[in-house]
């Protein structure tokens, strides 16, 4: 079975969620390159799906002024990027798709920043996040917006975020981080 489990958006919505390899095929067809293909693209259209839900439910959820639920869909959003089921180049398409959104998600923060909420205390509510990718994906989005809000200083989120990041061993999602890390991080510097 390739599914670990299944996730709950706020809302309610469940969702299926595969993140393990595909089981090795027994026959010469299904282990071919292009029905390895098929399967990433297929691998590929679920998780863009599944990253458009998720926005949607992040958007209502913000909206409405429930930052911990739309912080909660911006971790499954970053979660998609825990996929071993693609190969780099649709891994790119994917990254393209979740940087997008968090940078929406960025934007959405600094507008209730800009309302009084206290961004440091969303800060260390996405340190709280399981697994590593997403934690850090949300720690370098929501740190940039404390950052350049003033309510931490800029020195003290770059350094815990340039620690943090030697926690992804994977080449390719290593690799996407620090690149995401040092696009949001450019005006900060």
């Amino acid at each position: 079975v390739r599914c670990r489990g299944v996730w709950r958006l706020p809302g309610g919505a469940p969702s299926r969620r595969c993140h393990a390899a595909p089981p090795m095929a027994v026959s010469g067809v299904a282990g071919s390159p292009r029905h390895a293909a098929v399967e990433a693209q297929a691998a590929l259209e679920e998780a863009l799906a599944f990253v458009a839900v998720a926005r949607s439910r992040m958007h209502v959820a913000i909206d409405g002024g429930d930052l911990a639920a739309g912080l909660r869909c911006a971790a499954l959003v970053a979660g998609e990027l825990r996929t071993s089921l693609l190969d780099p180049e649709r891994y790119y398409q994917l990254c393209e798709a979740v940087f997008c959104e968090l940078q929406h998600f960025a934007l959405l923060l600094v507008e209730a920043g800009k309302r009084g909420v206290d961004l440091q205390a969303i800060y260390e509510a996405a340190q709280s996040e399981g697994n590593i990718l997403p934690r850090l994906y949300l720690l370098v989005t929501v740190g940039v917006v404390c950052a350049q809000s003033c309510c931490m200083r800029a020195e003290q989120v770059l350094e815990d975020l340039s620690v943090l990041l030697a926690g992804v061993q994977h080449p390719v999602r290593g690799l996407f981080l620090r690149y995401y890390f040092l696009q949001c991080t450019k005006d900060v510097l």
